[in-house]
C-alpha cells in the first residue's frame, strides 16, 4: 500500500459534507494544494482557497496586524511523519499552521476511486452540525 501512497499529490476537491446532506467548500470551490508522501515515512501538505488576494506590500514585515490575520484565511498546512493502517492513514503532526495540533495524530480514512486518492476524515462539529470532510487528490 505505501508504494500507491508515496508521491506527490495535487488537490482536485475539497468539501465537508453533513448528516442532512448539506455541503459547504472551507476552501471555496476550486482550492489549491499538494500533499506529499516520502517513502521515509514523512508527509507534508498544503491547502489554500484559491482566490486569496495579493499583499499589499513586497516585504511581509511591512503588512499591518490586519492584513497579516487575513492571511490565515482559507490557508492550512502541516507535515510530520505517517502511518497506514487498514483503512487510514495517520498523519504524527510535528509541524503546523495551527500548533494545538503538534504531538497529535490526524486519523485520515483513505480509498482510492479510480486514480484519485480520497482523504475522509471522522465527523466533525460545526454550526451544530456533524460534517465529515472529503479531500480528493490526483497523483502527479
Amino acid at each position: 500500500m505505501k508504494s500507491q501512497i508515496t508521491g506527490t499529490w495535487k488537490l482536485k476537491s475539497f468539501e465537508s459534507r453533513s448528516e442532512d446532506g448539506d455541503i459547504f467548500y472551507p476552501f471555496g470551490e476550486n482550492p489549491k494544494g499538494f500533499l506529499m508522501y516520502d517513502i521515509s515515512g514523512y508527509m507534508s501538505g498544503m491547502i489554500s482557497r484559491g482566490d486569496r488576494s495579493n499583499l499589499s506590500v513586497k516585504n511581509f514585515n511591512n503588512m499591518d496586524e490586519s492584513e497579516k490575520a487575513s492571511l490565515s484565511d482559507g490557508f492550512i498546512g502541516y507535515s510530520g511523519k505517517y502511518e497506514i493502517l487498514d483503512d487510514k492513514i495517520i498523519h504524527h503532526v510535528e509541524i503546523s499552521f495551527i500548533p494545538n495540533w503538534i504531538g497529535k495524530p490526524l486519523d485520515r480514512f483513505y480509498q482510492f476511486e479510480n486514480d484519485d486518492l480520497v482523504l475522509t476524515t471522522s465527523p466533525e462539529r460545526f454550526n451544530n452540525k456533524k460534517f465529515v470532510h472529503y479531500i480528493v487528490w490526483k497523483k502527479l
